[in-house]
């Protein structure tokens, strides 16, 4: 079923995603800009294809007449017969606790961003008072 391998697929992407999240995380830690770089490059791309097939799903759910919510989805399963409305909902669940994991990294990620770009001003402001106290005291 191309609902199942759509899920399967997200699954592994938001793992990966997961993993980007997580080292971009330890570049804001370690103050490494060449490294929140190549992290937020390799994110934009995966994040268009979740995207992508995101709206894939809902068109599908669509098509099938159900709403694209959890509803629609738990009506889909229902439909199943048992062995692969088993698999369907642990896939779902799994997929469901993967982008948990990833929003809470995002907003952690965020809230490192806003103190990293918080630290980077405080020192170009630093240094530019350093530099005209000594412009001053050089005249």
């Amino acid at each position: 079923m191309q609902l199942l391998k759509g899920i399967q697929q997200d699954i592994q992407q938001y793992d990966e995603l997961q993993q980007i999240l997580q080292a971009l995380q330890a570049s804001y830690l370690n103050f490494d800009g060449e490294a929140m770089q190549r992290m937020m490059q390799r994110q934009q791309p995966l994040l268009a294809v979740l995207a992508q097939r995101s709206t894939q799903r809902t068109v599908q759910l669509r098509q099938l007449g159900l709403p694209a919510t959890p509803q629609g989805i738990r009506s889909l399963f229902q439909a199943l017969p048992p062995a692969l409305r088993e698999k369907m909902q642990q896939q779902w669940q799994r997929l469901e606790s993967v982008i948990v994991a990833c929003r809470q990294l995002n907003q952690h990620n965020g809230q490192l961003s806003a103190s990293f770009g918080e630290l980077l001003a405080e020192i170009s402001q630093g240094s530019q008072r350093h530099y005209a106290r000594d412009q001053l005291m050089q005249m």
